[in-house]
């Protein structure tokens, strides 16, 4: 039910601006009294890349596609120095309350990074660490080649999914079809053909409708596929610090515009990845590593500090098996832009010797991402306490009870779909 009611109301708000203006709070005066930092693990998605297949993207738009100087699919060096940023931010959070040294580096034992194999994953890995840990160096942990078990589970065999399934949850959070979402979402997609100038005839002939049609004479099923790839390319080429005239070749007004450009792109993974019964196959095996590590770390055993860096289909599974749903400024409901991560945070009660957990969601609003802002305590990036959607009605001081927590992920791991994680 709950994630019914996300979805309908994302299919209300979506195409409304969003503000990227809103008061952020102070991360350092947010702290509890009374409760130290044992653990911290993130999970964050990739920084900012290249388009997946550029040639892929050419028929859908009436000029080139800007250039990112890097291959398909690669992080680029912006994506490199904004992930720096994002990790000197975590840094400062976690030396805070002395979670981690305010010199030196930790026990290579406290300390574990490990991400997909792709480059635009491992580079970000290696930037957050940079950030984080200035000076130090800590293997980035990586399957050597091929389908990696955390990341992608099904695809590596551990457990099936079923095609009829997948398709009746995707369609019950739709409404039947695309069709209504394409209806609702009808401003933002004529503001996309403004943009794009859809489509060669190429794509036309392709879905057998008539010569110089336009985004919106496509299927809806196309409408949604294309709107959500090409959407996030004006975000990546606005993050990377391209200029005006080749973000969106000039079209693109505002931040406001481009974040209601990427309503569909929001709703399309959201509803692929965060409905019940895909994030369940998908996200176990994630989650069940995550619940590992608070397990370990609040037996003192297992590193203090773990990060995982995968991609945006990733956060969302997590999302879906815990119920999580949030805005953040600037973007989209469950937009997961470039570099934005959920922390899975281990308390201590000072008193009691109690362990809680917290959940956050955090991400470089847009302007963060344009100008590269730095981040400190006093000004964050956009984020949003998750904690009690993940806990529901037990929280004790805004944390959750860590047996709490540890209940509601077991009951959302399907065991059939863990395995190996390397």
């Amino acid at each position: 039910m709950r994630l019914l009611l996300a979805a309908t109301a994302l299919i209300l708000t979506a195409t409304v601006p969003v503000a990227v203006t809103p008061v952020r709070a102070d991360e350092a005066a947010s702290r509890t009294n009374g409760y130290s930092l044992e653990a911290l693990v993130l999970l964050n998605r990739h920084g900012v890349r290249s388009p997946l297949n550029t040639s892929d993207l050419e028929p859908l738009a009436d000029k080139p596609w800007p250039s990112f100087g890097v291959k398909d699919g690669n992080l680029t060096k912006r994506g490199r120095t904004l992930s720096k940023t994002l990790g000197k931010f975590y840094g400062a959070y976690a030396r805070n309350d002395g979670f981690l040294p305010a010199k030196g580096c930790p026990a290579k034992k406290k300390v574990w990074f490990r991400s997909d194999n792709d480059q635009r994953t491992i580079k970000t890995a290696e930037a957050l660490q940079q950030g984080m840990l200035p000076g130090c160096n800590y293997k980035v942990n990586t399957v050597a080649s091929g389908i990696d078990p955390l990341i992608a589970p099904v695809d590596y065999g551990i457990c099936k999914a079923d095609e009829d399934n997948e398709d009746a949850a995707l369609n019950g959070l739709l409404g039947g079809s695309w069709d209504p979402s394409v209806f609702a979402y009808g401003s933002s997609l004529d503001q996309l053909q403004d943009v794009l100038n859809c489509c060669q005839p190429s794509i036309c002939e392709k879905y057998d409708v008539k010569s110089g049609c336009t985004l919106t004479d496509l299927p809806t099923s196309a409408i949604s596929g294309i709107a959500t790839t090409t959407s996030e390319i004006f975000l990546m080429q606005y993050a990377n610090g391209m200029s005006n005239k080749k973000v969106g070749w000039g079209r693109i007004s505002s931040p406001q515009h481009l974040s209601a450009l990427n309503a569909m792109h929001s709703l399309a993974f959201w509803s692929y990845n965060a409905n019940p019964y895909t994030a369940r196959y998908q996200g176990s095996n994630l989650l069940d590593e995550i619940v590992g590590r608070l397990k370990k770390a609040s037996k003192g055993k297992g590193a203090d500090l773990s990060v995982i860096v995968a991609h945006d289909n990733n956060l969302l599974n997590i999302a879906g098996l815990l119920g999580l749903s949030w805005f953040v400024e600037s973007y989209q409901q469950n937009q997961v832009p470039p570099g934005a991560g959920i922390a899975f945070e281990l308390w201590r009660n000072d008193k009691t010797g109690k362990p809680f957990v917290s959940v956050r969601y955090r991400a470089q609003n847009i302007d963060q991402l344009r100008k590269n802002t730095k981040l400190t305590l006093k000004v964050p990036p956009a984020g949003t306490d998750l904690t009690g959607l993940a806990c529901g009605s037990d929280l004790v001081d805004g944390h959750c009870p860590a047996r709490k927590f540890l209940k509601v992920a077991a009951a959302a791991i399907d065991e059939s779909c863990v395995g190996p994680k390397m």
